[in-house]
């Protein structure tokens, strides 16, 4: 029955997340600006992605929320709110790249 309302086979998706992530090369400069970072200076964590592609960040926000000492958000809009500055990481997911 799921199959027939998973038509964009979303469950297989959500499945090969981890395997997706160590299959990309991760691009050096941004490792380096990370490596720089502690952990106070970051705010917050902000998510962003539209319909599907917004899964990993409902996930993670909902894995970390209770341990974590810096607000963690999801945005699933075009916009992301004033709030959000500098001092904030910004992770943003797209898998069709439209978005």
């Amino acid at each position: 029955m799921f199959d027939e309302i998973d038509k964009g086979s979303m469950k297989s998706m959500v499945k090969a997340f981890p395997y997706m992530l160590g299959a990309v090369e991760p691009d050096m400069k941004v490792i380096q600006s990370l490596r720089t970072l502690d952990g106070k200076s970051i705010a917050g964590i902000c998510m962003v992605g539209m319909g599907g592609s917004a899964i990993a960040g409902t996930l993670c926000r909902d894995l970390l929320s209770r341990t974590s000492h810096i607000p963690l958000v999801c945005i699933q809009d075009y916009d992301i709110p004033h709030f959000i500055d500098k001092n904030w990481l910004v992770i943003a997911t797209s898998y069709s790249g439209n978005t």
